[in-house]
């Protein structure tokens, strides 16, 4: 992991092998356990992961809140990866997550 994240020695770290971050990663038991219902997301790839993500973290009722450009992906065939973004964006903020300026997110 990068130290640009600047990780404090005792965070729980998640492995992740299929698109959702919930899907056999013990994340879901472990925010249960510690009485977690608010995640900030953030991620790689918009069309994939983040959208499963968020569409998983929904189902299971958690509080999801994405920072505005805090996801991204490539340019596909069809569509720019900004248009892919901005599409996403639409699609989730106030239906599924709350995207709000990163300023504002421990407001």
């Amino acid at each position: 992991m990068s130290p640009l994240l600047n990780r404090k020695s005792d965070e729980k770290v998640f492995q992740k092998k299929y698109n959702s971050i919930f899907k056999e990663t013990g994340l879901k038991d472990y925010l249960d356990k510690e009485d977690i219902g608010r995640l900030v997301l953030c991620g790689m790839q918009t069309e994939y992961c983040v959208d499963a993500s968020v569409k998983v973290g929904f189902e299971f009722d958690y509080k999801l809140v994405i920072p505005e450009g805090a996801f991204t992906t490539f340019d596909g065939e069809d569509a720019s990866a900004e248009k892919i973004n901005t599409f996403y964006q639409k699609i989730w903020d106030r239906r599924f997550v709350d995207v709000l300026d990163y300023k504002n997110i421990f407001n």
